[in-house]
């Protein structure tokens, strides 16, 4: 029955629906606006490639009103214009009830962090529920590993090193403002602007999609093991790789998982810096973060074995002082890769 208010029951609904989803997205486009690592095993020093979403130079004047060469990441305009919408509403919101925005407020952020960690677990988690209107899959869905099932049968599970960052980063300010909205599905409806608000949501948030469903790169695993050509494994809509993949020179049939764990073992005893070793990690499938391989290093729990330094005469070389101040330092691959393992055991029990 019609209640005369700008927004229908329907759209109401939907829109609730929409702004529910806001922190699972925006975590899952941070993981994916991270980009695609793709290793590079030819170089002794390591050099490794990457493969990022697509940036392209910002035309005209920047945000300080002078005319630079600036880049911007793909999904920076489609966030800037989900914000202008949200905060929008949220500030008419706030002006008709005679409040400010709770931003910061622990139950608030409580609240940004359930939805982000709802997007997290897998299907058959009796946490998991899907978010937004109904698709054909759930755009921010992420494959989390079960641990362990504690005495109350209680289920653990774990995500990746990349997506406990997106997890664990602080509440922002357009995801608290999202949930609050959502949180006052009678209000939205009210406004003369709530159709257009409505609208400029939708249409962010269905852009964001797009983006992280952008079309996936193949990923190099490794030789073949019969012929050594580079191997290419094309992933699934989820990210994830096949478990065979048939050599485009020889046709053998390879198992994915072995070239990979094969490839990786080849380069165990090979220096490489932070940043390489991040981007590395990240290609085969347990990603490694800048900070937790600084803070190893400060605790000694892996020792600097060099210095990569790279000039004119000599070109790119590893040596056992710093030839300039900022000459990073380089690690070998085995002693990161051993004590990241110790940490999965020493969590798992």
């Amino acid at each position: 029955m019609p209640d005369n208010l700008t927004l229908c029951q329907r759209c109401g609904t939907d829109i609730v629906a929409d702004l529910l989803t806001v922190p699972a997205l925006l975590a899952e486009l941070a993981v994916t606006r991270a980009g695609q690592a793709k290793f590079n095993g030819e170089r002794t020093g390591g050099r490794s490639a990457e493969t990022p979403l697509p940036i392209r130079p910002t035309k005209g004047r920047t945000a300080l009103g002078l005319f630079a060469a600036d880049v911007a990441i793909q999904g920076d305009n489609t966030i800037a214009r989900l914000s202008t919408a949200v905060g929008q509403w949220a500030r008419l919101l706030a002006e008709h009830h005679r409040v400010d925005i709770p931003i910061g407020a622990p139950g608030l952020v409580q609240l940004v962090a359930n939805g982000r960690a709802r997007a997290y677990l897998p299907e058959t988690s009796s946490a998991w529920q899907p978010t937004g209107r109904t698709t054909a899959r759930d755009h921010t869905a992420t494959t989390a590993t079960l641990t362990r099932v504690d005495k109350d049968g209680n289920r653990h599970y774990r995500v990746s090193r990349r997506n406990a960052d997106a997890l664990t980063s602080p509440a922002t300010a357009i995801e608290q403002a999202a949930i609050w909205l959502a949180c006052h599905p009678l209000d939205l409806r009210r406004f003369d602007t709530a159709g257009d608000l409505a609208s400029d949501i939708h249409k962010a948030l269905k852009q964001i999609r797009a983006t992280i469903d952008r079309p996936r790169e193949p990923r190099q695993i490794g030789p073949c093991p019969d012929c050594g050509v580079e191997l290419l494994a094309h992933p699934d809509e989820d990210g994830q790789l096949p478990a065979w993949v048939r050599c485009s020179e020889c046709g053998a049939q390879q198992h994915v998982h072995t070239v990979m764990q094969d490839a990786l073992d080849s380069i165990r005893n090979r220096l490489f810096t932070v940043l390489e070793i991040v981007r590395i990690t990240a290609q085969f499938g347990e990603p490694i973060a800048k900070r937790t391989l600084h803070r190893w290093a400060q605790e000694n729990r892996v020792e600097a074995r060099g210095y990569l330094h790279t000039d004119k005469q000599y070109g790119t070389r590893i040596t056992d002082h710093p030839v300039h101040p900022r000459d990073p330092r380089v690690y070998r691959l085995g002693d990161v890769l051993d004590v990241a393992q110790r940490d999965e055991e020493g969590s798992a029990a």
